[in-house]
């Protein structure tokens, strides 16, 4: 090599010219004791020129002073033990410029990364490692926040600076957000004159009423603070209806209603699934009623029924509440009253009762409250279960001495009078007489909680008039109007009911009937026997009007069977009949009674709404064959409502 011929030559020229320093003495020249090849620690090459095939590398680290790389394969400085021998590092894409060095996904040009399309060296490290743009140049800064849109500089919110940092397994990206501070929904300042705002919402802590619900974040140490002020302190899109002015919990929505810091433990049942066939979102259920509350009048006592007694009633229903005066804006009941219908006249007392069942005359015990220890009834004769009454002479209740005078009429709603113009049916095929008698109404002023999004209630209606007098004029009728502040229906209430969508009726079959013995939910009987086509004009005989004559002995299914109107009747119908004539029938005259399932009426309300709510039942055409209906398991419900009537769910096994 050049080099080390031109040290040579130096080398020889000065032992041959005997060159001397000042004190003319000769310099000392040790011959080379080193091994071919390596180089002496002092940092000399060995003058032998020769490189040792076994490629070692000099403790002291040198190099050749040349700068070139022996063609012998010898190992790369700086490399450890990895050997790149026969291997080209001008275009080797592993061992790119210098051993080792990868350029990933790229080529090696000239002993430099030369990077594939849509590929950059994005760290400036020599490789290829990034796919499509370079997120940031290293050491880049840019100001970052990710608190909600629009609280950026709002309270003790504000940005911070994110800078690009080269990542440990390549690559570049951008480093969290450091400074910055974002809303906090879990504390709060609450100091007297504090203008500390954590939530960052323009409104200080100590001042927030974010929702508008009346209820505070800091409230007084002596009342309760509002615990979802804004959607983001708890998991609902609708904050106003969690305060501390609810008087209970929505069951299963996982959320603490009344902020009393505790959340419902009913995780059975799910938000928003309810049908009308299912349980839905509702409110916890309790009891605030006892059988012994209510003291039934001996038979034939004429004691009248008060207010007073209407409030039990709706406590028997579990319709759990206080009753609140009206220029308050607290839920609860406003208004009680127990009159015949569309009057302020009072009912006989034996027209309700409070029950913890239905017995039959051997005491067992054969229909249950839905829920709680009771429910309430309400008759158009008197309100009593088989053991109460016993007597088939009982069968009736008659407020007149004269059954076939109609002396005392009592007077069917107006508003569902007026949206029947062409005559009350009880069936499209069954006219019902517009003359009733016996009635009862049970009218509710409330005012909806303000997480309350509708309300439910469960019924179950019987009748005398089973079967011989299905689809009659004398149809008793049982109605549950509901009604806005002012007393008008609610608009479109009942959109899908052909007779009339603004009669103001919740409780409807499945035709859109109203409840009665034609009702198609009428479901608990004993199937008559059926010879003739059904026909309107002959009040005996025949089908329901919502059955249909399958053979010559059978009229419908009555799918429950009669064994619970035991309680109900003495001696129900089981499908016999007696030698009695009537009208060219033969029916029997002391057998009979029906009824329907338990079903659940459910309809909307809105939060903090007032309105009204009347349940009535009434004797139609005459004063025989009474009704009666029962009403339990009253609810809010939290989850959005429709009007519906259906067959209500088992509850704890109860019928």
């Amino acid at each position: 090599m050049k080099t080390k011929s031109l040290f040579y030559v130096l080398l020889s020229a000065a032992i041959i010219c005997g060159c001397s320093d000042d004190s003319g003495q000769s310099p000392s020249i040790t011959p080379a004791s080193n091994p071919p090849g390596t180089t002496d620690p002092g940092g000399t090459t060995d003058p032998g020129g020769t490189t040792d095939p076994g490629s070692t590398t000099d403790p002291g680290g040198t190099t050749d002073p040349g700068g070139t790389t022996d063609p012998g394969g010898t190992t790369d400085p700086g490399q450890g033990d990895k050997t790149c021998q026969g291997i080209d590092l001008q275009t080797s894409a592993e061992n790119c410029g210098t051993c080792g060095h990868s350029c990933g996904n790229g080529s090696c040009v000239a002993g430099s990364c030369v990077c594939n399309n849509d590929f950059f060296d994005c760290d400036n490290n020599g490789s290829c490692e990034t796919y499509g743009e370079c997120e940031c140049e290293p050491g880049a800064t840019k100001s970052c926040y990710s608190g909600p849109e629009g609280t950026e500089g709002v309270g003790v919110c504000n940005s911070g600076t994110s800078t690009c940092i080269v990542m440990d397994e390549g690559g570049v990206s951008w480093s969290g957000c450091n400074g910055m501070s974002i809303p906090s929904y879990e504390s709060y300042v609450c100091e007297a004159g504090s203008m500390l705002d954590y939530d960052c919402n323009g409104i200080p802590d100590s001042q927030q009423d974010e929702d508008g619900d009346g209820y505070f974040m800091c409230a007084p140490e002596s009342q309760r603070s509002d615990c979802c002020d804004n959607a983001k302190m708890c998991s609902t899109s609708m904050p106003k209806l969690v305060n501390p002015g609810n008087t209970k919990d929505c069951v299963g929505n996982r959320i603490d209603d009344d902020c009393d810091g505790e959340i419902d433990e009913d995780t059975d049942i799910v938000c928003g699934s309810g049908t009308t066939t299912e349980p839905g979102c509702g409110f916890e259920t309790s009891s605030c009623s006892q059988a012994s509350d209510f003291q039934v009048p001996q038979r034939g006592s004429n004691l009248k029924a008060t207010n007073a007694d209407g409030l039990l009633l709706v406590k028997a229903m579990d319709l759990c509440m206080d009753t609140v005066a009206a220029q308050s804006n607290d839920a609860g009941i406003l208004e009680v009253q127990l009159t015949q219908s569309s009057s302020n006249k009072q009912v006989y007392k034996r027209q309700i009762n409070i029950k913890d069942g239905m017995r039959d005359k051997n005491n067992n015990k054969l229909i249950s409250p839905r829920a709680g220890n009771t429910f309430a009834m309400l008759s158009s004769g008197g309100a009593d279960d088989v053991k109460g009454t016993v007597s088939t002479s009982d069968e009736y209740f008659n407020a007149q001495t004269d059954y076939s005078a109609l002396s005392d009429k009592h007077t069917i709603p107006s508003i569902y009078l007026n949206a029947h113009t062409d005559g009350l049916k009880t069936h499209e095929s069954c006219n019902a007489s517009s003359d009733i008698t016996n009635s009862v109404q049970l009218h509710l002023k409330l005012r909806a909680p303000e997480n309350a999004k509708g309300f439910s209630f469960d019924f179950r209606f019987f009748t005398r008039e089973y079967p011989f007098y299905v689809c009659s004029r004398y149809n008793d009728i049982f109605l549950a109007i509901l009604t806005d502040e002012s007393g008008k229906p609610f608009v479109d209430l009942n959109n899908n009911n052909s007779l009339n969508d603004e009669d103001g009726n919740i409780s409807f079959d499945m035709l859109n009937n109203p409840i009665s013995v034609n009702s198609a939910f009428f479901t608990t009987c004993e199937a008559p026997g059926c010879t003739e086509k059904f026909d309107s004009t002959t009040p005996y005989g025949g089908c329901p009007a919502n059955l249909t004559c399958e053979s010559a002995q059978t009229c419908g299914l009555c799918p429950d069977g009669n064994a619970e109107l035991y309680a109900y009747y003495p001696t129900p119908y089981n499908g016999g009949r007696t030698s009695t004539i009537v009208n060219g029938s033969t029916v029997a005259t002391s057998d009979r009674g029906g009824g329907t399932a338990w079903l659940t009426t459910t309809a909307p309300v809105t939060g903090g709404q007032v309105f009204n709510l009347d349940f009535y039942i009434w004797d139609t055409g005459d004063a025989k064959y009474d009704s009666t209906v029962l009403l339990d398991n009253f609810q809010w419900r939290c989850d959005d409502t429709t009007v519906s009537t259906g067959f209500a769910p088992p509850i704890g096994g109860t019928n």
